[in-house]
């Protein structure tokens, strides 16, 4: 991955891509708090193959910051 991230805990989110022409930055907090529906779908038999879904930022306040090359 390079200098790029992706990293957050429920609250406060930060995204860095740094390509050769692009950069972006983002941050972003939550509004409201992240939510998990009792929602469990399973594909097969086995519990560890499950699909679970989590808003982690269901309404949030973004800042971004684009700068590229020419």
């Amino acid at each position: 991955m390079g200098k790029n991230y992706f990293k957050g805990d429920l609250h406060h989110y930060e995204i860095g891509i740094f390509g050769e022409k692009i950069q972006v930055e983002v941050s972003f907090d939550n509004i409201t708090p992240a939510w998990r529906p009792n929602l469990t779908i399973y594909y097969s038999n086995n519990e560890e193959n499950n699909f679970s879904w989590l808003p982690a930022t269901p309404c949030g306040h973004a800042k971004v910051k684009i700068t590229a090359d020419g």
